[in-house]
């Protein structure tokens, strides 16, 4: 990330964990529950081409993207997510199932917590199977950083390469577009998130954080 997007960056999170502590157990979204209302918004968004409200469902299915200055968070049955600003990411589902399958993540950042079940993510440079994980994730040129907070995570590269990830606390990986000294996987340090936000997503999702705050 450059200077003013980290800036832009801090200034989203903080506004998310504040609204999120106003909102207090307002926050708190039955399991059951498949596609819910926007939980937190700020700045412009976009689901499907068409600006988002704060009523807008987010569903399997659907292309959403976030402009500049923006963050979003949202919860889909188990699985609850936030968008950094400038981001594109691309909810995929199986043929006629209301429940996610998998995402695509195009451009910009995201954390997501997930429930039980398989579910893959994606960028142009790596295919992560995830299950009952948390992750952040962020595509820049080049390279993409792949943060496997908590669970079970199995990379592959675009160029075939794999790596199996367990982690009870964050482990990050940079995979290279150009493998570095014939590695497209390398070890990264922890950045642009923290286990606030997990935690704010776990209750958005309806159960108890997994990191401590």
């Amino acid at each position: 990330m450059r200077q003013s997007e980290k800036r832009l960056a801090g200034i989203a999170r903080r506004q998310f964990l504040r609204q999120a502590a106003l909102a207090g157990t307002a926050l708190l979204l039955p399991q059951a529950v498949c596609a819910v209302p926007i939980a937190e918004m700020a700045g412009e968004v976009t689901v499907n081409g068409r600006r988002a409200m704060r009523d807008t469902v987010i569903k399997a299915g659907d292309t959403v993207k976030t402009g500049a200055n923006a963050m979003l968070s949202f919860v889909i049955g188990t699985d609850a997510f936030m968008l950094r600003a400038m981001t594109e990411v691309v909810i995929e589902n199986k043929t006629g199932a209301l429940l996610i399958s998998g995402l695509r993540v195009i451009t910009g950042a995201m954390l997501a917590v997930f429930g039980p079940g398989m579910r893959n993510v994606m960028t142009g440079l790596v295919t992560a199977a995830i299950r009952g994980t948390g992750i952040y994730v962020e595509v820049s040129p080049g390279k993409t950083y792949f943060c496997t907070c908590y669970g079970n995570v199995g990379l592959t590269s675009k160029d075939g390469s794999q790596q199996d990830v367990i982690a009870t606390s964050h482990r990050a990986n940079f995979v290279h577009a150009d493998a570095l000294a014939g590695k497209a996987i390398v070890a990264a340090p922890m950045m642009n998130h923290d286990n606030r936000e997990l935690a704010v997503l776990e209750k958005l999702a309806g159960r108890a954080p997994r990191l401590v705050p």
